[in-house]
């Protein structure tokens, strides 16, 4: 080949493309919002978005009076977990309303069943529980469309 084989650039299919959206950046503007970040940098992008919505009282159920960032591994590995399944937020809010819906009937059910004593101190214990768990997913989704906000912009 000669001299000339040292011209020629060989790299991996991934690497090319990496070089090629970062000379062209304004060709990739979609592409460079979906760049990953660090662990570190999403640790910290999360607990700005939780420090400001508490102090908002938007989020109640996803921090201790002990510890305000006690959840924060959860909360971002569970947002992982969405953008790895492409769940959207539009798409986690309808998964959160059939959720809902169908703790709904599992109460309905339990109303209907006459052989457990104390029906309504269960039925409390269990609403309290669901709804427990349904303003968990309410919070985590409002922390996700912020983070998926915050992301763009960076």
């Amino acid at each position: 080949m000669g001299h000339d084989g040292y011209k020629v650039k060989v790299s991996t299919f991934h690497a090319f493309s990496s070089e090629v959206i970062s000379d062209f950046p304004e060709k990739f503007l979609e592409e460079r919002a979906k760049q990953t970040i660090d662990d570190i940098e999403s640790y910290e992008i999360i607990s700005d978005i939780l420090d400001k919505l508490i102090s908002e009282q938007k989020v109640k159920e996803l921090f201790t009076t002990v510890d305000r960032y006690a959840y924060l591994r959860d909360i971002k590995d569970r947002i992982s977990k969405l953008k790895t399944e492409g769940i959207s937020p539009n798409d986690f809010d309808k998964i959160i309303d059939s959720q809902e819906q169908e703790y709904n009937n599992k109460l309905l059910e339990l109303e209907n069943n006459k052989r457990i004593r104390d029906l309504e101190k269960r039925r409390e214990k269990d609403k309290k529980v669901y709804d427990t768990h349904i303003n968990k997913l309410i919070e985590l989704n409002l922390i996700y469309e912020q983070y998926n906000k915050q992301i763009r912009e960076r």
